[in-house]
């Protein structure tokens, strides 16, 4: 999508340029966008979404199961139910009892345990509404959801959204699906040779040659200074920092 944005007339993947090239026309008939034409730009993209799956996969991997949990207990009354057991004065054990029922109705959602027909038929009606909410977002597995997540985060995406999607028709306190940046300026930037070459130094590919040992020291050369070691300068600095920390010892006149 990028380079399409750049140049329409990109066509590195033909299946996929054909298929998104429509959907790109749309976006910048909508929004008034001309493409940019920059050249040299397939490093630049590449790294861009990179980032923005980096981004997405971090944001499911760490969100996704805290937000399901919220969704449970709100939709549950978990804060409303306690609020009235306290206010009642029941005692210590009866809300233990609660709490655990909670937690073992919790464990159904995110499949730590499976259900058996007696559980079922103790679930209240909420409890069952709530329970296939839950399991609608994406299809029964062996795994429970938390290790699935540590794994691969990825395909709950599209059920993250749709979580959101839930809290929405719900009028819960929304969150953000999909992380957003306002600044379209990066981080951090992974340089390597041709990257130096195209972009910094505006050397072309062929005038780069053949990319041997030799050739990288001289373009990395004409940029940084690769003729000096960090390491040096960071072992005195270490040891300055050392003895600056040791205690003083004052000898008796």
């Amino acid at each position: 999508m990028f380079e399409l944005l750049n140049n329409p007339g990109y066509n590195g993947n033909p299946v996929i340029a054909q298929e998104l090239r429509p959907w790109v026309q749309d976006y910048c008939d909508v929004h008034g966008f001309a493409p940019i034409r920059m050249r040299n730009c397939q490093q630049t993209a590449a790294y861009t979404a990179q980032s923005i799956l980096t981004n997405l996969k971090v944001n499911v991997q760490e969100h996704f199961m805290q937000m399901l949990l919220r969704y449970i207990n709100e939709r549950i009354g978990l804060k409303q139910v306690a609020l009235h057991l306290r206010r009642a004065r029941v005692n210590r054990a009866q809300r233990r009892q609660y709490y655990q029922r909670v937690r073992h109705f919790t464990k159904f959602a995110t499949f730590e345990e499976f259900p058996t027909e007696e559980d079922f038929a103790r679930l209240t009606r909420l409890e069952r509404t709530v329970l296939d909410e839950s399991w609608a977002l994406f299809p029964a597995q062996d795994e429970p959801l938390a290790y699935s997540l540590a794994v691969d985060a990825m395909p709950y995406l599209g059920a993250h959204c749709e979580l959101s999607r839930l809290y929405e028709r719900r009028g819960m306190r929304l969150f953000s699906a999909i992380p957003l940046r306002k600044s379209r300026i990066q981080s951090s930037v992974w340089i390597d040779t041709l990257i130096l070459g195209t972009h910094i130094l505006d050397v072309g590919r062929r005038r780069m040659g053949k990319l041997t040992d030799e050739r990288k020291q001289e373009l990395w050369g004409q940029f940084l200074n690769v003729n000096v070691s960090l390491y040096p300068l960071m072992k005195r600095r270490a040891k300055v920092g050392w003895m600056a920390r040791q205690p003083v010892r004052m000898q008796s006149m």
